[in-house]
């Protein structure tokens, strides 16, 4: 299964690959022309007075808004990836160990099944990035905004007041 490095990286993987589908420029173009399409499905529906019917891509335009569903679609990708490549080390490993008189020629796979998973995680650890390069951005402009606020004076001495009454 999974070591703690590997689920780590995973969690963080699946969360960037959501954010750069919803939020990323990269989906942009891609979540206009689904925009467009079922604005004009929306216009053909009202103008031939047709009733709402299941659509594939509906459904795609608003899985590719809502973080949830496309986590979930996400989860279920980068998971694959992970635990294909494990099946398949794991797998391979045995046959190469009940096998070690045919070692030689069992190795030119288990090799290439090594680069699979090597550039799997490669790929995992680009979504991780993905996920952290925001949530970095985020936590640097909430430490500078309260800077600013705490330099300002915006935020009361009241309330480092009330926290020092609350503890005598």
């Amino acid at each position: 299964m999974f070591s703690t490095q590997e689920l780590i990286l995973f969690c963080l993987a699946a969360t960037g690959m959501t954010l750069i589908i919803v939020q990323g420029s990269i989906f942009e173009p891609l979540r206009e022309i689904l925009a467009r399409k079922v604005e004009k499905l929306e216009q053909n529906r009202k103008e031939k007075n047709l009733s709402r019917k299941f659509t594939i891509l509906e459904s795609i335009h608003k899985i590719l808004h809502c973080l949830q569903c496309t986590g979930f679609w996400c989860g279920i990708f980068c998971g694959f990836f992970l635990l294909t490549s494990d099946v398949l080390m794991s797998g391979y490993t045995m046959q190469i160990t009940q096998t070690s008189a045919n070692f030689n020629n069992w190795l030119p796979l288990f090799n290439n099944i090594k680069i699979v998973r090597w550039i799997m995680l490669l790929f995992c650890c680009g979504l991780t990035g993905s996920f952290l390069a925001p949530l970095g951005d985020l936590l640097l402009q909430w430490i500078y905004i309260a800077k600013e606020l705490m330099t300002k004076q915006l935020i009361p001495d009241s309330h480092n007041n009330d926290n020092d009454n609350n503890n005598d």
